[in-house]
């Protein structure tokens, strides 16, 4: 009973004293408990309406708390109506909160999905917290497979583990290259950050393989380039040198003024290369495409193919049969088969064969050089386009070869809108061919036009 109740109470034993003065015992009894009802049924009214207030209070703020969907619709007493506007305004305000922190979230989340990046977050308990879609595929582990696991055993490599402990250790960032076990190079950068439960790590990671193989391909291309330039440079001036501080018969200086033009001429057709190799590298079309026919870029070389072979003693053979049209360069068709007949009767010993012929598929046709030389390795096969790559570097070097031709046929069949390829069997032969997409019959009038946009 509240301080109401009790003077209330009070007030009805003072009356009733003081009329035990005026009246019998009976009657003061009577109306004693008259006076006191009549004061303390009201009180007793409003204290369970807002007893039932209170608790209607205490269910909607429990299902609140539990993520109900809640309409605030209770009645409340009077009384509490100061209660009830302030929870309103906390509520109000904490649906405010809400509403920034999932619009940050959902941010964050847009951020994390797009990013190249990958991003894993590793909690106090080394536990894998976070994973975005870019982390998911350079570690080629599923989220499901990560997410929650211990961070040693989502991915179970002791170095990754080894830096990631000296980073949660000493709370200082970190950066290091990993080389994982398929020969893929990624750097990680791992971030300590602060958290409630703790120190958590935010590990960033980069797929550097490409970026690594292009510096090696660089460092390997100055290398060569270096090399290839100076070869024919240390001849050309030994020779002369000889030639000027010698006595030579005629004959001897023309031996020796033929080896100087030979190695000039080396070096003019390198330099050549050189250009057309960067010309195509960097986009720059060699020509304007048009219709064309694979046989027609045979029959502009067989006569040149046909010397050459004989003077090696190298059995040269077409095998053309009706027409494959497609949308190229005429002289970048000749440049690809120069040099792809070029560079197998380098390796095909005298007495041998070398076929050049034309084969169609669905979409496609294929414009395709093959040999029964002593064939190439397989462990050589995914470098023979690269420049400067020469399977048996003295044959190539010594008939003259610059090592860039079958760069230049990638590079060539690419601008055309095909690609090159290669396969071979060590002792049987090899057989180059280049694929470009076939020009079909009443599609002349399309392809003209995006050729000519």
């Amino acid at each position: 009973m509240n301080r109401a109740v009790a003077a209330g109470a009070a007030i009805a034993l003072g009356l009733a004293l003081a009329a035990g003065i005026l009246l019998p015992a009976g009657a003061v009894l009577v109306g004693a408990a008259v006076g006191f009802g009549s004061l303390l049924l009201p009180l007793m009214v409003r204290e369970r309406r807002r007893a039932a207030s209170a608790r209607e209070i205490a269910r909607w703020l429990r299902r609140w708390a539990a993520g109900e969907d809640v309409q605030r619709d209770f009645a409340v007493a009077r009384e509490l109506r100061g209660i009830e506007g302030a929870i309103n305004e906390a509520v109000d305000q904490w649906g405010e909160r809400t509403a920034r922190l999932e619009a940050a979230r959902q941010r964050l989340e847009a951020v994390l999905l797009q990013m190249q990046e990958g991003v894993v977050v590793v909690g106090p308990s080394r536990r894998i917290e976070l994973v975005n879609p870019a982390a998911e595929a350079m570690l080629r582990v599923a989220r499901s497979d990560l997410l929650e696991r211990h961070f040693l055993t989502a991915i179970p490599d002791y170095s990754l583990e080894e830096n990631l402990k000296a980073v949660l250790g000493e709370g200082r960032p970190r950066t290091w290259e990993w080389r994982t076990p398929d020969e893929r190079r990624l750097e990680i950068g791992v971030v300590p950050v602060r958290s409630p439960a703790g120190l958590d790590a935010v590990l960033v990671i980069r797929d550097v393989t490409v970026e690594r193989r292009l510096e090696e391909m660089r460092r390997d291309f100055v290398a060569n380039v270096s090399h290839e330039l100076k070869t024919p440079l240390t001849a050309i001036r030994g020779f002369v040198e000889t030639v000027l501080g010698s006595v030579l018969s005629d004959a001897q200086r023309q031996r020796f003024l033929g080896v100087v033009l030979s190695e000039a001429s080396r070096l003019e057709r390198l330099i050549d290369d050189l250009l057309d190799l960067s010309r195509l590298e960097s986009g720059q079309a060699m020509g304007k495409k048009e219709p064309v026919t694979l046989e027609a870029a045979v029959a502009d070389v067989r006569e040149q193919a046909q010397l050459w072979a004989e003077g090696r003693g190298v059995e040269l053979r077409t095998e053309t049969e009706g027409e494959h049209r497609v949308w190229a360069d005429p002289d970048a068709l000749r440049q690809i088969l120069i040099n792809l007949v070029d560079n197998a009767l380098k390796y095909t010993p005298s007495g041998g064969r070398v076929v050049i012929r034309t084969e169609s598929g669905p979409a496609s046709h294929r414009l395709v050089v093959e040999d029964n030389g002593p064939g190439i390795p397989a462990q050589d096969l995914p470098r023979v386009f690269e420049r400067f790559y020469r399977v048996e570097k003295d044959r190539s070097r010594t008939s003259g070869g610059t090592g860039l031709g079958l760069a230049i046929v990638k590079h060539l069949a690419q601008s055309q809108g095909g690609w090159a390829s290669v396969e071979s069997t060590p002792g049987q032969g090899s057989r180059f061919w280049v694929t470009l997409p076939a020009l079909g019959s009443g599609e002349d009038a399309g392809i003209t036009e995006r050729g000519a946009e």
